[in-house]
């Protein structure tokens, strides 16, 4: 026995407390739902009032429900007010009923949703980034016979047919090996089957959406009775890129006789390609709504109730690598969106992934959209029978990637002529050459869109995704919003000739968010800045009344003219660590994402 374990025998005198006298208390405020407390964590957190949304003119001016955390800066004083306690169980609806699946780490299990370990082999590194720079080399020794450093270093930027110097005449020049690099390149751009290298099939233009529809594949017992299900997903990781092929999951397979979702779980199989500078961490965040019939009576096709989201992953994948990973689902009824974030660029590293039931509402305004489903607006845009090269027009012509696949068809249709002409064809390849630059870093506005210098940030909506810049320069961070009262105000232009939409989500500023098991502090991961996390999601924007951004037109010279609206949003709540806030297009989401810190 220690001395400490030895019993107390001294006499100590004895404490009294005095009663304290009573007094009375004045009536406390009535709380947004008087059912909910404060920190009701893992059961739902109290709701924020809905959005105060009014557009007049080209502005929307929206403020948001009061935050109940206290008033503390989370950057000086960290971690604030709305960092809720960790804990190590499912999270549940506003029923009481528990959700499978929502626990996605703890000390005993760090990858608590992983089905087993992941799959890993060697691959290809090869990305269309590094064959498309390829080509451009080639294609600059090709038709000018210079080596690609020497002509790059005096023709880098845009050419025009006096600036390129002397090319290789045509009857001299290799016009077959030309005429391959430039098909090559269109090949890239569009999708199409490409030999040897694993990003074939991806497109760089966003126009395919019609077919990025998976239905999950029914799990049976003996008895044929539904007890699960399954889809696949491929993933390409390269640069600040993360595509799929599949934008739209389709749960209806896991429907029971009377057409509602079975109370069932299942997996989704991701088989993760990674490229070139493609090394991150596996991060599906997953959004959930809260019970399809809470709160009770309501009405078909009235707002889903915003309810949990979570990381479901953090697995480290590395380049030149093909992963397979299974992730275990909550059961469909909840399922909102799940939300593939990269954490070394983001933005613009995204990709989401919807329910293909999510009904757009109608607007009241004229030309609005009427209600649809996503994949039925996918559809008016690219499909209805329309060729690859209509499906395509439907993009701006200021994305970078249509116009790199504009003028490598231009230096084709030059080479191909009966007279074929060197010159012009070299001159477009530096067009496209410029554009590849464009391309590559979606924090920045292309060319031919320029910084609102009178708001918080520029988006533009082009090629079926969103570029954008900060007014400050800042990489992704909105450091002036650190406590409620924050106006944050940020310039629309739809470059797409169709309809867009944004949209705000907030993930845990205004209800509250958590911090759970950090493994990558013993895997030389990123450590605690982005453990796994759960977070209460609200939205900033009315879900009732859509942002509407008319399509883009042209006039008959074929010039585009982007619309231009405006959105001012009045944070009442603190912001999260993790993210300030998620800017997305709710009608065409896939790839069109901007993430602020």
């Amino acid at each position: 026995m220690s001395k400490y374990d030895e019993p107390m025998t001294a006499r100590i005198p004895v404490v009294r407390v005095e009663e304290e006298p009573k007094t009375p208390l004045p009536p406390a405020p009535a709380p947004l739902l008087p059912e909910v407390p404060i920190h009701n964590h893992p059961k739902p957190q109290r709701q924020l009032d809905p959005p105060k949304q009014q557009t007049v003119g080209d502005t929307t001016f929206i403020e948001t429900g009061e935050g109940y955390f206290e008033e503390i800066d989370p950057f000086s004083f960290p971690p604030g007010t709305n960092l809720l306690p960790t804990v190590y169980t499912n999270a549940f609806d506003s029923f009481g009923n528990e959700i499978p699946n929502t626990l996605p780490s703890s000390p005993l299990n760090p990858n608590n949703l992983h089905q087993g370990a992941p799959k890993k082999k060697d691959i290809n590194i090869t990305s269309p980034t590094n064959d498309l720079s390829h080509i451009f080399d080639r294609l600059a020794n090709l038709l000018s016979g210079k080596s690609a450093s020497e002509f790059w270093s005096r023709h880098g930027g845009r050419a025009q047919p006096e600036e390129v110097g002397r090319t290789i005449p045509a009857e001299e020049a290799d016009l077959d090996s030309i005429r391959q690099q430039l098909s090559r390149a269109i090949h890239i751009l569009e999708g199409n089957p490409i030999p040897d290298r694993e990003y074939s099939g991806f497109p760089l233009l966003h126009y395919n959406g019609p077919d990025k529809i998976k239905k999950v594949e029914p799990i049976r017992d003996k008895r044929g009775k539904i007890i699960g299900g399954n889809v696949n997903i491929h993933q390409l990781w390269y640069d600040h890129h993360i595509e799929s092929d599949t934008a739209f999951l389709d749960l209806s397979p896991l429907d029971g006789p009377d057409g509602k979702p079975l109370d069932v779980t299942f997996t989704i199989t991701y088989k993760l390609t990674v490229l070139d500078k493609g090394k991150d961490a596996f991060s599906p965040f997953m959004m959930l709504n809260d019970h399809p019939d809470f709160p009770p009576g309501k009405g078909f096709g009235e707002p889903a109730v915003p309810g949990v989201a979570f990381d479901q992953s953090f697995e480290p994948i590395g380049e030149g690598q093909q992963i397979d990973i299974v992730i275990k689902m909550p059961p469909p009824k909840y399922y909102k969106f799940i939300y593939t974030w990269g954490w070394r660029f983001h933005p613009p590293r995204v990709q989401a992934l919807e329910n293909a039931r999510t009904l757009f509402p109608e607007t009241a305004e004229p030309g609005g959209p009427k209600q649809k489903t996503l994949p039925q607006y996918e559809e008016e845009v690219f499909g209805g029978g329309k060729s690859r090269s209509e499906a395509i027009a439907m993009l701006s012509d200021l994305a970078p990637e249509k116009r790199m696949w504009t003028f490598f068809r231009k230096a084709l249709v030059s080479i191909n002529a009966d007279k074929p002409d060197t010159n012009k064809a070299l001159v477009d390849v530096c067009q496209a050459r410029a554009a590849f630059f464009d391309w590559k870093d979606r924090t920045t506005l292309p060319a031919g869109a320029e910084v609102d210098p009178d708001t918080d940030m520029t988006l533009l909506y082009a090629g079926n995704t969103i570029y954008g810049e900060h007014r400050d320069g800042s990489f992704v961070d909105f450091e002036k919003w650190r406590t409620r009262g924050t106006n944050f105000k940020v310039t629309l232009l739809n470059a797409d000739y169709f309809q867009r939409a944004y949209a705000s989500l907030d993930f845990g500023g205004g209800r509250g968010w958590e911090n759970q098991w950090k493994p990558g502090l013993r895997e030389g991961q990123q450590g605690p800045y982005f453990s796994f996390g759960r977070a209460w999601w609200s939205q900033n924007t009315d879900v009732r009344q859509p942002i509407i951004l008319p399509a883009a037109t042209k006039d008959r010279k074929g010039r585009s003219f982007p619309v231009k609206r405006k959105v001012q949003i009045k944070f009442n709540f603190e912001p999260s660590r993790r993210l300030r806030l998620y800017q997305y297009d709710p009608m065409h989401h896939d790839v069109g994402v901007f993430s602020v810190h």
